[in-house]
């Protein structure tokens, strides 16, 4: 008997051993294979630019394998953010984010916090800037203020909803009394194109996003988020000239998935704190727009920490001076295209429901004949629907639009009991909550919210 329990004994101490050696080992070797870095927003955003200079510079220091950029997009960077966190926390996935993910935090888009993560390292940081197109009246960042107040909302900003340039933008508003006609931007796109285009006359970006535009003329920066003024953009004011106190300052680094064991975080941020030390990657992040400055796994998670205290502290004074319910969801350079795409779908599945709903009659509407009878109301309807689209916003208008094609088209072949109007109006309230909720909450396509918020 105590020969089997010593002989047990033995085994379970050996099986142990066995599982550490083999741990330490593969913890030794390390990295075996490629690693993937997610990039959660659209390529040549300022994240995805930083991400792949510095990845260029990993595969240097570890060169038996490939560091793979895959840009998983949408939903304010969450979704990219979501894979990272239920990927294998083996060392072979990270993200490279920033302390934006914060403010989506803050205001309820980001269902997660940074310490749901563990941090690697952060590697750069980017200042944000206040540009306008080379050829704008407003010369300068005074010339942009008195426009505003002269003609309050006459000043279209765009800005990109749940980041820190939101923020920016929701503090120069603050502290000079003055309201902007505020554009989503960007989101999954570039913002550019939406300054290029004078569909906004400013907006607030990261520098790096802008250092060509400026490089070559199109572009100029009135005013910088930082302490000093950058050497790249010497004869720009920075903001804590203008008045702001407030540095908002992005910074970025790698992030891993929860219970990566310390000693991968480890070996990774050892190798960006090389990379960071070294002069031609610091002169081509300064070229950019960037500065380089390496912070390893517990500091930066503290100053994660730190940022979204601070982004609450924000949120209670800046956010709710500056009424970010002002912003225009819908307008956009992608809002037509998006209109014409959810036009089209809804017309189809509201010719399902007609069908659905007056079977009977077995009705045909034929969409390109506008000259005959019911068609002819129909897309009238449908004009007066379009016009009202962004007032009433899409639920209202969309149920309204619904009860009258349908009672319209319905009692225009047979009479009816009065309970088919509550019947109606309740279905078709019904119908357009579920078609909001799908594009809005699925497809990611912003509708507009008309001026009872719904």
């Amino acid at each position: 008997m105590k020969k089997l329990f010593l002989n047990n004994l033995f085994f379970i101490f050996f099986t142990t051993f066995l599982f550490l050696s083999s741990t330490v080992f593969g913890l030794e070797n390390y990295p075996t294979k490629d690693i993937t870095i997610i990039v959660p927003f659209n390529a040549g955003g300022g994240i995805d630019i930083s991400a792949r200079t510095l990845v260029t510079e990993l595969e240097k220091h570890f060169p038996d394998i490939s560091f793979i950029v895959k840009n998983v997009t949408g939903a304010s960077g969450t979704i990219g953010a979501e894979e990272l966190y239920h990927s294998e926390p083996d060392g072979y996935t990270f993200m490279a984010a920033g302390n934006g993910f914060n403010v989506s935090t803050e205001m309820g888009i980001f269902k997660r916090k940074a310490t749901d993560y563990d941090m690697v390292a952060q590697y750069t940081t980017s200042q944000v800037g206040l540009y306008v197109r080379a050829d704008s009246p407003y010369k300068t960042y005074e010339d942009l203020i008195k426009a505003a107040r002269e003609n309050p909302s006459g000043v279209t900003m765009g800005i990109i909803p749940a980041t820190i340039n939101h923020y920016a933008v929701l503090a120069i508003e603050h502290e000079n009394d003055v309201k902007f006609k505020q554009i989503i931007v960007g989101g999954d796109q570039s913002p550019q194109p939406e300054l290029l285009s004078g569909r906004v006359d400013t907006y607030v970006v990261a520098v790096s996003q802008n250092t060509s535009y400026i490089d070559s003329g199109v572009f100029r920066c009135l005013g910088v988020f930082a302490d000093e003024r950058l050497e790249s953009l010497p004869d720009v004011p920075t903001f804590k000239e203008l008045g702001i106190s407030e540095n908002y300052q992005l910074t970025f680094g790698l992030w891993a998935p929860p219970e990566t064991p310390l000693e991968i975080l480890e070996v990774i941020s050892e190798a960006i704190k090389k990379i960071t030390e070294d002069a031609k990657f610091q002169n081509t992040m300064t070229a950019m727009g960037y500065l380089t400055s390496h912070i390893g796994p517990t500091e930066y998670q503290e100053v994660m920490n730190n940022s979204l205290r601070s982004i609450q502290e924000l949120s209670s004074t800046i956010a709710v001076d500056s009424d970010s319910s002002s912003i225009d969801p819908y307008i956009g350079a992608y809002g037509v295209p998006n209109f014409i795409l959810i036009t089209i779908v809804f017309l189809l599945i509201l010719k399902v429901f007609l069908t659905l709903k007056v079977k009977q009659q077995k009705l045909n509407i034929v969409l390109v004949d506008i000259l005959k009878g019911r068609t002819l109301v129909f897309f009238l309807a449908l004009v007066i629907y379009v016009i009202v689209f962004e007032i009433l916003g899409f639920i209202i208008s969309s149920s309204l639009f619904l009860i009258f094609t349908i009672i319209y088209l319905r009692k225009s072949n047979e009479k009816f009991e009065k309970k088919f109007y509550i019947q109606t109006i309740i279905a078709s309230i019904l119908f357009s909550v579920a078609v909001f909720i799908f594009f809005t909450q699925l497809a990611k396509i912003t509708l507009p919210i008309g001026f009872l918020g719904i």
